[in-house]
């Protein structure tokens, strides 16, 4: 910028809230705002319709019942006089909602990217409400990302409780929430016993909480669930369903793979796409080997083998691969249990019995000519998320006629405690030693990594 342009702008922001020249005043119940028509208009069709339109105001405009206030409208001013405007999010909502009336996208484009960057878990819900009241696209895209991976922390926070209808449509609608189907249906009672108390209706009453839901439930995915889930959803709210919609709760069950058939199907039958990820052509390897140990301090498989470890970013486990020696196949209950690092109570994500079929791999070694190698599948992709602590536990089970004859177990692998993989994903493990040599992984926010390498390069190093 030039001496002179500066100059210039240096001046328009000292006639910012300056009384001695201002030729309008815009008046609250606690307070008179000075302004400048000129600046005004130049920048703001609403501001000019306001002052120069076919029933112009006069010097002073009366805002006591507008729905601002003095501060938030000074905040407002603000974009007019200067380019260093402070913006907050006790008056983002007022200042957004004035840039839309007066039609200045510049303001409007501002405020927006305020609050992409300003905006947090515990605010997410909020900032998702503006970004669809006023149409703001790219907070509401960022706000939809953000809501889909953190959807069970969205569904039990209290500001979702405080949701409006309109917006709780919005995000059903969502096919990326990263949730149990059974978490979504609880979710959505909650939401209308928290809707029947704010209208003084009782919530004990299964025909007030769908008053409230309406056709809203039609959103839920049954089909994601579990014969036995579906049936306590139904069971926890009886007369919550029509006979229609609980036969065609039942079709979805029975036959998950049938799709919408035709017109009168009132569900959505389509499985939330976190279900659906896993990409293998997005495939990540989480390999951990580093070397083969001496047969004196080779690693003893025990009957139950756990294995922990952490991720900083939410990627989705679809797979993992166990080592060991003199084995082919082997019978195991495979268990995988979720903890938050500040020691809640643990959950568990997966539990099956399986058989492990460990295949011979020829290395080309003399030494150790040959390990064996068995790759598990799970049936659904976890969702691993940062600030948890993951369990692995494989359980052997051996034949119980053969239990003295099965041969012993063991592992020459030597493992890393700590995995960098994509660039930016690290993933740590509590031990060095185990049967679990290597994680299959996928990216969950599918970010484009070209263009962050660009703006951040020291991640190549």
């Amino acid at each position: 910028m030039s001496s002179i342009s500066n100059n210039c702008s240096k001046r328009i922001e000292l006639l910012y809230l300056n009384e001695e020249d201002a030729d309008v005043w815009f008046v609250f119940d606690d307070a008179r705002v000075p302004a400048h028509k000129l600046i005004l208009t130049t920048t703001s069709p609403w501001m000019k319709t306001m002052f120069f339109g076919s029933l112009p105001e006069g010097n002073e405009v009366d805002m006591t019942r507008a729905k601002v206030t003095s501060t938030a409208f000074k905040e407002f001013l603000q974009f007019f006089y200067t380019d260093k405007v402070k913006l907050t999010m006790a008056n983002i909502e007022s200042v957004i909602d004035l840039a839309k009336q007066s039609l200045s996208d510049h303001i409007f484009i501002e405020c927006e990217e305020f609050l992409v960057k300003s905006i947090t878990t515990d605010t997410m819900c909020f900032g998702y409400q503006l970004a669809l009241r006023y149409g703001a696209s790219k907070l509401k895209k960022i706000c939809e990302d953000e809501i889909c991976v953190n959807a069970e922390e969205v569904l039990r926070s209290s500001s979702f409780m405080d949701f409006p209808y309109e917006f709780l449509q919005q995000i059903l609608q969502c096919d990326a929430l990263a949730c149990e189907e059974k978490d979504v249906f609880n979710a959505c009672i909650a939401w209308a016993k928290a809707a029947c108390k704010r209208n003084d209706e009782d919530p004990s009453k299964a025909t007030n909480l769908r008053a409230q839901l309406k056709d809203t439930v039609h959103q839920i995915r049954f089909v994601s669930m579990t014969n036995e889930e579906v049936a306590a959803c139904i069971g926890s709210c009886p007369g919550f369903f029509t006979a229609d919609e609980l036969e065609e709760i039942i079709r979805m069950t029975a036959s998950k793979s049938v799709k919408k058939c035709n017109e009168v199907n009132k569900f959505n039958w389509t499985p939330r796409y976190f279900n659906l990820q896993w990409d293998n052509g997005h495939r990540l390897e989480c390999r951990r080997f580093m070397f083969r140990d001496s047969d004196p301090n080779r690693y003893k498989v025990q009957e139950v083998e756990i294995t922990s470890f952490t991720c900083n970013r939410r990627v989705l486990l679809r797979s993992f691969n166990c080592e060991c020696t003199q084995v082919a196949m082997k019978a195991a209950n495979v268990e995988i249990i979720e903890k938050r690092c500040n020691g809640d109570d643990p959950v568990e994500r997966y539990n099956e019995e399986t058989m492990l079929d460990f295949k011979e791999w020829i290395i080309g070694l003399q030494a150790n000519p040959t390990f064996f190698e068995a790759e598990f599948i799970l049936n659904k992709a976890i969702l691993l998320r940062p600030k948890y602590i993951y369990v692995i536990k494989i359980t052997f089970q051996p034949e119980l006629e053969e239990a003295e004859a099965y041969p012993q177990l063991y592992n020459d692998g030597v493992y890393k405690s700590s995995v960098v993989i994509d660039f930016d994903i690290l993933i740590k493990f509590s031990q060095t030693r185990g049967i679990i040599s290597s994680l299959s992984l996928s990216r969950f926010d599918r970010k484009n990594l070209i263009q962050k390498l660009i703006r951040k390069p020291l991640l190549w190093f």
